[in-house]
């Protein structure tokens, strides 16, 4: 049996809480279409 070990940064917990952030405020799947075929129409 195989196993990793690391030892965590003391930022590792302010990434976490950036990423996390980040994520909560991201547009889901649709939301993104929608807004990518909204720019592409608007592209010269």
């Amino acid at each position: 049996m195989a196993g990793a070990i690391y030892i965590e940064s003391p930022e590792s917990e302010r990434f976490a809480r950036t990423y996390a952030g980040h994520e909560s405020r991201a547009l889901g799947p649709a939301e993104s279409a929608d807004l990518i075929s909204a720019v592409a129409e608007e592209w010269p």
